[in-house]
């Protein structure tokens, strides 16, 4: 964090991240486990960007025909069956 000063909520937020930082040191030693940092190929990483970030389980409909021209709101409306599409 970059400040001219230290607010409350900075202050806050500091203090939980320490007690959550000692907190999990605490287990790690209790527990015999030394942390390690991940290791990945650049081609891993790289590959995960490509994806984006699209959820196919949100895809409700499939559209068959492109509908290049057409009224696409009254088409959204006729699918959702509040009226007829224009035509």
């Amino acid at each position: 964090m970059y400040a001219d000063r230290i607010t409350g909520s900075m202050e806050r937020a500091l203090a939980e991240t320490n007690r959550r930082r000692e907190k999990q040191m605490a287990y790690n030693v209790k527990h015999g486990i030394t942390p390690e940092t991940v290791k990945k190929n650049v081609e891993d990483v790289l590959a995960g960007l490509w994806q984006g970030d699209t959820d196919m389980s949100r895809v409700t409909t499939k559209v068959d025909k492109p509908m290049v021209g057409s009224n696409l709101a009254a088409h959204l409306d006729a699918l959702r069956g509040s009226r007829p599409p224009a035509g």
